[in-house]
């Protein structure tokens, strides 16, 4: 699961923006407020599933970095 940690940590953080953009974006009508309300239980969830997981994100960017750093080296030798 971890190496698709860091796809899937994009993916949801950038699902996380497009959902703040729309919620900015809600026109007005009836059931506003309860379109809104639904919007930012989501933004919500995604913050708190996006907070559980961000230190193994950050270990495998770290990692990943090390990685390629290591490489550039190996072939700079």
């Amino acid at each position: 699961m971890k190496e698709y940690l860091v796809d899937l940590y994009d993916e949801v953080l950038a699902y996380r923006r497009d959902l703040e953009s729309i919620l900015h974006d809600v026109p007005d009508f009836p059931n506003k407020f309860e379109c809104e309300d639904a919007i930012k239980q989501g933004i919500s969830e995604l913050d708190s599933w996006l907070e559980e997981r961000e230190n193994d994100y950050r270990k495998l960017i770290a990692k990943e970095e090390a990685a390629l750093e290591a490489e550039y080296w190996r072939d700079r030798i």
